[in-house]
């Protein structure tokens, strides 16, 4: 029996196209653990780092029972699934757990992975049959890695990792057509991607360019329209400067073209960025957001933005501290509230993210963050938290 194992979109077990886990999908924590051991198969687990990743939030004394019990639920699913020991089986050897499985499993993520390196090496050499496989590429990510399991702080990495696969895939085929000025093929495949990716600057870069290049001057004021519009609704993670950017290049492309026509774009205020709160303001805002139910597809996020290395840097806090209130206001959006919280690190409130969006936003702010100023840029680590009702941290 051959078992093709989907993670990227929704996630599911197929045999012949046939979903064989609806036993399982009763159970989010059985599936929570699958899709866990899935993600890390064939690699040694402590039980310990199991429940401390997905289980943290209860409280339990005997941590090992608890995964052993959730194992033991995880096998008797599969063995229901008609999935046999000799397919797919999770050994414990020397206080270590293992997903075990043998060649007739296929898993998704792990083609696609291979598909881009193949496609890569070959890009250079012979672009026709890069693209082949690129395209292969671009058909099974449908979207992003285990995108129905909502937010998990384990996923975060990962999901990054596939998502600067397929978007360097991306760019590496728009930058081939670029050489041959196909700015329909750039229009067509950055269209593609951003239905997936739909907070990639340098794809909506490539798009803009493109249809300017093509004459289409209405459909590129539209396009950036369209991004000033979810910016300023705050559903988005789009940023002032990241807009900005992008109305260069339509400015840019009109003076080279010595085309003064009114297109009607009002350039966005850096005034209209977070705004920054003493301790006290932020707390009870704080308190506010955490009990504020939300839809389903968003959330509300703690961001926490802190020195790698407090104290080696504590003759330059007050300039780093000025540089980086800066930047938050300029990057986040008006929606959004941050503090300096007791004069060490940022607290910035996130509000009606999508979830998945909140990564992207993470690595933009730090692009964001270090090409503003390498000598104030100090090394920084961040963490973010979906806010609920019962989220731990008390401020």
């Amino acid at each position: 029996m051959e078992l093709y194992i989907k993670t990227f979109g929704e996630f599911d077990v197929l045999v012949d196209e046939k979903s064989i886990i609806d036993n399982l999908k009763r159970s989010y924590k059985i599936m929570k653990l699958l899709q866990y051991f899935i993600t890390f198969k064939n690699q040694k687990i402590l039980p310990e780092t199991i429940y401390e990743t997905l289980w943290d939030e209860y409280d339990s004394m005997d941590t090992k029972n608890v995964i052993k019990g959730q194992i033991f639920r995880l096998k008797k699913g599969l063995k229901e699934a008609s999935i046999d020991e000799d397919t797919m089986t999770i050994d414990f050897v020397n206080g270590y757990y293992t997903l075990k499985t043998n060649g007739n499993v296929i898993v998704d993520s792990d083609i696609f992975e291979k598909l881009i390196d193949e496609a890569n090496r070959n890009l250079t050499e012979d672009f026709n049959e890069a693209f082949i496989l690129y395209n292969k590429a671009f058909k099974i990510y449908e979207n992003q890695y285990l995108d129905n399991f909502g937010y998990e702080l384990w996923l975060v990495p990962i999901r990054n990792y596939f998502r600067k696969l397929y978007v360097n895939a991306v760019e590496n085929v728009v930058e081939q057509y670029k050489k041959s000025r196909m700015n329909d093929e750039i229009i067509n495949i950055c269209q593609k991607a951003l239905s997936k990716e739909a907070y990639e600057e340098k794809l909506h870069q490539y798009l803009i360019e493109s249809l300017l290049a093509n004459g289409e001057i209405k459909q590129a004021v539209d396009h950036i329209k369209y991004l000033q519009n979810e910016f300023m609704k705050g559903t988005g993670i789009f940023t002032i400067d990241t807009i900005n950017r992008l109305e260069d290049i339509f400015e840019k492309h009109q003076k080279e073209n010595k085309n003064n026509e009114s297109i009607g774009i009002e350039k966005l205020k850096y005034l209209e960025g977070a705004m920054k709160l003493d301790e006290e303001e932020f707390k009870v805002i704080y308190q506010v957001t955490k009990i504020r139910r939300k839809a389903l597809n968003e959330g509300n996020y703690l961001l926490i933005v802190e020195l790698d290395d407090f104290k080696k840097y504590d003759s330059l806090k007050k300039i780093w501290q000025d540089f980086t209130s800066n930047l938050i206001t300029r990057t986040f959006r008006k929606s959004d509230v941050f503090t300096i919280w007791r004069n060490e690190k940022f607290l910035i409130l996130l509000s009606d993210v999508k979830h998945g969006a909140v990564s992207s936003l993470e690595n933009r702010f730090l692009i964001n963050y270090y090409e503003a100023d390498d000598e104030k840029a100090l090394p920084i680590k961040l963490k973010h938290i979906l806010l609920e009702e019962d989220t731990k941290i008390k401020l």
